[in-house]
């Protein structure tokens, strides 16, 4: 529940960076007042990764190219 919590407060946190200016739609993305590169990581396609890895009940695959996937341990010796 505490991770359901805190995923449910950082999904609204992000939906609060949305961008309504068709200048620059997507998400507002800076850094102490300094907008951030639109690449994979501070870009709209890494926000809609880690937006869309909410939605599924599956644990996401990109994560491993960032080094972010936690293995947890099965407890059966692998």
């Amino acid at each position: 529940e505490l991770f359901r919590t805190a995923a449910n407060r950082w999904l609204m946190e992000a939906f609060a960076l949305r961008s309504y200016d068709p200048g620059r739609p997507g998400f507002i993305t800076t850094f102490d007042g300094e907008p951030l590169p639109h690449d994979f990581l501070w870009g709209n396609a890494g926000i809609g990764l880690a937006l869309m890895s909410l939605l599924g009940n599956e644990a996401p695959g990109w994560d491993r190219l960032l080094g972010l996937s936690v293995e947890l341990a099965r407890g059966d010796g692998c």
